[in-house]
């Protein structure tokens, strides 16, 4: 039996996460999410925007453009910059 959320079917077995989190490592989606955590300008007609819509990564509302759910949220900012972060620990920065 599959299950499903607003990313798409899953397997029980396995995390409904790593499907988003695969997806981040694509460049087109990267370039659609990156503007939004930031907050600047994205094309909301360019194939790369439809694309991260249709994976369920991320809803439009009337007021902005935001990632789909707050999981989804926290799962982005962590996987875009976790060679920062590794940086960061591999230079024993605090």
């Amino acid at each position: 039996m599959k299950y499903f959320n607003i990313a798409g079917p899953c397997n029980k077995a396995n995390h409904y996460m790593i499907e988003a989190s695969t997806r981040l490592k694509e460049e087109r989606v990267r370039g659609v999410i990156e503007p939004i955590l930031l907050g600047d300008f994205v094309d909301v007609t360019s194939d790369d925007f439809l694309y991260a819509c249709d994976w369920g990564l991320i809803r439009m509302t009337p007021q902005k453009i935001e990632p789909s759910n707050p999981i989804y949220a926290e799962v982005m900012v962590r996987k875009l910059n976790a060679n920062l972060q590794e940086d960061l620990l591999r230079n024993n920065y605090e």
